[in-house]
């Protein structure tokens, strides 16, 4: 566990860490509502295949960093080893935040002693009305099914809350403790989903997981263009490889049995899977999307077994 009392952090003492691939609109919108010489630090890892964003980045508070080419999360792994600073926060590169984002982390985390990481409220209206019929202002994750319930989009709590996990696109970090489990997990593929809830559920041995309302963003998700059937598709894909890999193989055939048994949660169960075809219209196969949640399973065992994926 954390040791309490680890406390009188400012500004100073966070890092800022945005990973990117190819939008520089987005990113510099991000980057220049904030007040970036309140930080210790401002990392970019830069996946992009052109260098305007790191002829941007000349000249300003930022430090810019070529990408390692591989996924999200090995970049933002690039991040956490060039950060010299206890916390280290981590945004999306297509967030709205407070210009004293520094100060609110430094503050939540003084707030918090006990703490290993704090993010905040992601709000957005790309999935509101997917989500709203299964709405719980919750965040948590059921560890006899893996089920994840993810409120993030919309719940503003009135105080701090412990929950189990945390939005990818609005969370910071004691960073020893995040180096101290390995940082992010590269064996989670396509576009990077269940990668955080992943380090959080390892993270948490060490103290607590806070949904802190100060912390407060606005998420535009301007997604990656990739077709929804995909998408997912690799939400199950994922999922079955987070089940398997924190919970084991009971916890796995169980959360498989669940998604024809449950309404809600995520990944989405059977009855969300029919909402999405006949009320949203959206076009994908869920037997595609039963078999991807097996696979992940498989995945994760190829993996740990050190076998090519």
């Amino acid at each position: 566990m954390r040791v309490t009392g680890d406390v009188g952090y400012d500004g100073r003492s966070v890092t800022l860490a945005i990973v990117t691939m190819d939008r520089l609109r987005l990113t510099v919108e991000t980057l220049s509502q904030l007040d970036l010489d309140a930080f210790g630090e401002v990392l970019v890892v830069d996946d992009s295949t052109d260098d305007r964003l790191r002829d941007w980045c000349e000249g300003r508070p930022i430090s810019h960093f070529p990408g390692p080419g591989e996924n999200l999360q090995a970049a933002r792994n690039v991040a956490i080893e060039r950060c010299e600073t206890p916390l280290i926060a981590f945004v999306d590169d297509d967030v709205l935040l407070p210009t004293d984002f520094a100060a609110r982390v430094a503050d939540a985390f003084d707030r918090n002693p006990d703490a290993v990481a704090i993010g905040g409220p992601t709000l957005s209206t790309a999935v509101q009305k997917a989500r709203d019929l299964c709405y719980r202002e919750k965040m948590a994750v059921d560890r006899w099914t893996g089920t994840v319930h993810d409120d993030s989009y919309r719940w503003i709590p009135d105080v701090s809350r412990r929950t189990d996990l945390l939005k990818g696109a609005n969370m910071a970090f004691d960073h020893h403790y995040l180096k101290l489990i390995g940082g992010f997990d590269t064996g989670y593929g396509g576009p990077a989903q269940r990668e955080e809830t992943d380090v959080c559920v390892r993270i948490s041995d060490y103290g607590e997981i806070v949904y802190d309302p100060s912390l407060l963003c606005f998420h535009k998700q301007s997604g990656s263009g990739s077709a929804i059937a995909s998408r997912i598709e690799w939400r199950f894909r994922n999922h079955g490889y987070f089940v398997y890999k924190n919970f084991g193989p009971l916890v796995f055939v169980l959360g498989f049995v669940t998604l024809f048994l449950r309404i809600c949660g995520n990944p989405d169960s059977i009855v969300q899977l029919l909402f999405r075809r006949t009320v949203l219209g959206q076009e994908f196969s869920a037997l595609r999307c039963l078999a991807a949640y097996l696979g992940g399973g498989r995945r994760y065992l190829k993996l740990a077994a050190g076998s090519p994926s």
